[in-house]
C-alpha cells in the first residue's frame, strides 16, 4: 500500500460515522457478485485494507459488498478520496440500503435483516389551525402517554437498546447497523411498526409496545432453538435451530440432522478430506441428491460452491469450502411459505459456521461412491422415470430419439445434466429431435447412408443398454433382416439382434460407421416379436425427417470398413444418454 493511502486510512478511521444515529445513513456499494461464495472472497480481501466492510444479500438475488454507513454530510467525500487513492472500483455509488437484505459479512456479525425503508409521503399542505397540544392522544388500548415512552428509553441499556434494533430488522422495517444508538434510522423503523401495528406514530416506543416488539420477536426466535452445535464426528461447530431438527446419523461425508415435529427443515453437515478434485467431485454428487431441488443458481468456485434449489414444496441452500485438505459445509433445506424465519436461520448458521480442523468423517474416495446405488450415504440419489439413448445429428448437439423415450417428462436431459427440449415429432415413425439449452460439442455426428445395405449385412447397435448405470454406451452387433418393416413399411427396417430397453433411440450403423437407422423400443403389449428381432426407422426416414426440421444432416458419403475397435468408438462417439424426469 502507497504511503498515501495508509496516511488516508488512518484518516478514514478518525473519520466520523453516523451508523443510524444522526443525520441519515449513507452506504457506499463498491461491488456485488452472483454468488455467495464469490462475494466472501471478495469482502475478505477488502477487509484487508478497508474498515467498514459489510456484506449483504440483495433483493435480486445477489450479494453486495458496501462500506459505511456514514452520515449524509461525509458520505460524498469518502467515496471520492477512496476512488482518488485507487482503494474502490470507479464505479462504486452511495445508496441509502435500501436493496439490502440478510448480512454475511463480517462473520459473525449476527443476523441483520436490512430491508427497503418505507418511501416517503409527500409533505401535508400546510393549513391553518388553531393551538394544539403538541403530543399525540396515545390509542386507548395504551395507558402510557409519549412521557412515559421517553423516560422508559432513557432507562434502556446498551444491549437493550440493540434488542430492539434486531427486533426491528427482524419484522422488516429496520435497515441499520446493531449498535444500540437510537438515532434517524432506528426512530424511523419505530414508527414504521408503530403504523403498520396502528400504534401511535411518535417513534418512541411505550413500555406496552416494547413489551410487544420483543416479545413477538423472542417468541419467533425461541422457537427456532438457535444454538451452536459442536458436530465432533465432522469437525464442524455452527448454529442450528435446535427445535427443528435433531442428529440422525453421521455416514460420510455426510451428518444427518432430521426434521422433528413435522417441521420440514433439514439440515446436511458436509465433511471429508480432499483437494479440488474431491470439492468438484463433491458439487457434482450434491446435485443429484434427490434432497437438492434440479432448478436454481450454483457456482463451482476454485476452493468452494454454492447450489441453491427450488421446487414447488422446498429452498435449499449448500455451501462446501477447501481449506488445508478438509472440505467442510452444510446444505439448509426449508419448507416454502416461511421465507422470514429461513433468512434469519440461514444467517445465523452462515455467522456461526466454523471448520474445527483436524477432524472430518472417514471416506476413502468420494469420486467412488458415485456407483449407481439408490442412495449415497443414507441421502437417495435423485433417479429419472426412464433413461433412453440418442443420436447426435448436428454439431450443435440436436439429438435424434423416440418418442417413449421423452413421454410425460417435465424435464429432459442429454448426458449428465444438460437440459433439452423438443423441437421436432414425427408421430408416424415415434421419431423425437431434441434441442439442447446450451449448444454442446459432440464427439461425433451421425451421417445417413445414402446407399442401399445387403441383406443380411453386418450391422452394430450403440444404446445405454441399462440405463446409465455404466456411464457409457455398449455396443450390440446384429445383421439386417430385411429393409422394410413387418407390413411392408418403407420407413423401418427390420434387425436380427436382442436390445435392452435402454438401447432404444439407438443408432444402428453399417460396417463403415454409417448411420442406417434408429433403433425403435419394443412394444411387446401390441405385437411380441420374435427373439432377436428388432425394429428401426431407416436412414432415408431420418434424413427427410431432419430436412423438415431445418438440420443438415452429414453425407455418408462412402467411407472405408472399420474394425471392430473404430466402429465401436465411432458408434459411441454418436450416442448420447436421454433421460426424462418427473
Amino acid at each position: 500500500m502507497r504511503p498515501g493511502q495508509i496516511f488516508f486510512l488512518i484518516l478514514l478511521l478518525l473519520a466520523p460515522r453516523l451508523a443510524g444515529a444522526q443525520d441519515g445513513s449513507v452506504w457506499l456499494q463498491i461491488e456485488a457478485r452472483p454468488t455467495l461464495a464469490a462475494a466472501e472472497e471478495r469482502a475478505r480481501a477488502y477487509a484487508q485494507s478497508l474498515d467498514d466492510v459489510n456484506g449483504f444479500r440483495l433483493s435480486t438475488g445477489w450479494y453486495a459488498i458496501a462500506l459505511g454507513p456514514y452520515s449524509e454530510a461525509d458520505a460524498p467525500s469518502v467515496l471520492a478520496n477512496l476512488r482518488a487513492n485507487g482503494l474502490i472500483p470507479a464505479d462504486s455509488y452511495l445508496q441509502d440500503g435500501g436493496s439490502f437484505g440478510v448480512r454475511f459479512w463480517p462473520v459473525g456479525a449476527g443476523f441483520t435483516n436490512l430491508p427497503r425503508p418505507a418511501p416517503a409521503t409527500d409533505p401535508a399542505p400546510q393549513v391553518e389551525v388553531q393551538a394544539a397540544d403538541p403530543e399525540p392522544v396515545p390509542q386507548p388500548s395504551s395507558t402510557f402517554t409519549i412521557a412515559d415512552a421517553r423516560a422508559d428509553e432513557r432507562s434502556l441499556n446498551r444491549e437493550e437498546r440493540q434488542a430492539i434494533q434486531r427486533a426491528l430488522a427482524y419484522e422488516g422495517v429496520y435497515n441499520g447497523a446493531i449498535d444500540g444508538a437510537i438515532g434517524p434510522g432506528t426512530r424511523r423503523a419505530i414508527s414504521a411498526w408503530q403504523v403498520n401495528n396502528a400504534r401511535p406514530d411518535w417513534g418512541i416506543l411505550a413500555p406496552d409496545q416494547r413489551a410487544e416488539l420483543l416479545g413477538r420477536y423472542e417468541a419467533e426466535v425461541g422457537s427456532l432453538g438457535l444454538a451452536a452445535v459442536i458436530d465432533d464426528a465432522a469437525g464442524i461447530e455452527i448454529t442450528l435451530p435446535t427445535a427443528l431438527v435433531e442428529f440422525t446419523e453421521a455416514s460420510a461425508p455426510f451428518s444427518r440432522y432430521a426434521q422433528t415435529g413435522g417441521s420440514g427443515t433439514e439440515v446436511v453437515l458436509i465433511s471429508q478430506s480432499g483437494d479440488r478434485t474431491a470439492l468438484a467431485a463433491l458439487y457434482d454428487i450434491m446435485q443429484t441428491l434427490r434432497m437438492v431441488p434440479s432448478e436454481g443458481p450454483r457456482q463451482l468456485n476454485r476452493d468452494s460452491f454454492t447450489i441453491e434449489g427450488e421446487d414447488d414444496d422446498m429452498l435449499s441452500f449448500t455451501f462446501a469450502r477447501l481449506e488445508r485438505g478438509e472440505i467442510k459445509g452444510y446444505t439448509l433445506n426449508w419448507p416454502k411459505g416461511d421465507t422470514r424465519r429461513r433468512e434469519l436461520v440461514l444467517a445465523e448458521m452462515r455467522a456461526g459456521f466454523r471448520p474445527l480442523s483436524g477432524t472430518v468423517l472417514p471416506v476413502d474416495d468420494i469420486v467412488s461412491r458415485r456407483d449407481g446405488a439408490n442412495y449415497l450415504a443414507g441421502l437417495e440419489i435423485r433417479r429419472p422415470i426412464r433413461a433412453r439413448s440418442g443420436i447426435f445429428v448436428s454439431p450443435a448437439g440436436q439429438v435424434l430419439t423416440t418418442s417413449e423415450a421423452v413421454g410425460g417428462c417435465s424435464r429432459i436431459t442429454l448426458g449428465e445434466d444438460g437440459a433439452a427440449q423438443i423441437t421436432a415429432i414425427d408421430a408416424d415413425t415415434g421419431m423425437v429431435l431434441l434441442t439442447p439449452a446450451n449448444t454442446l460439442a459432440p464427439m461425433a455426428v451421425a451421417a445417413p447412408a445414402t446407399a442401399s445395405v445387403a441383406q443380411l449385412a453386418e450391422v452394430a447397435v450403440a444404446g445405454y443398454s441399462f440405463e446409465g448405470a455404466l456411464g457409457a454406451p455398449s455396443i450390440t452387433y446384429g445383421q439386417l433382416a430385411q429393409a422394410q418393416g413387418f407390413d411392408g413399411q418403407d420407413a423401418l427396417a427390420r434387425l436380427i439382434l436382442t436390445a435392452n430397453a435402454g438401447d432404444a433411440g439407438g443408432p444402428v450403423v453399417g460396417s463403415d460407421g454409417a448411420l442406417l437407422g434408429m433403433l425403435l423400443p419394443r412394444n411387446d403389449e401390441v405385437r411380441r416379436l420374435p427373439e432377436k428381432t428388432e425394429l428401426a426407422v431407416n436412414a432415408a426416414a431420418i434424413s427427410a425427417f431432419l430436412d423438415g426440421a431445418d438440420v443438415a444432416a452429414r453425407a455418408a458419403g462412402q467411407p472405408p470398413a472399420l474394425d471392430a475397435d473404430a466402429l465401436a468408438t465411432q458408434a459411441g462417439d454418436m450416442t448420447v444418454l436421454v433421460s426424462c424426469w418427473d
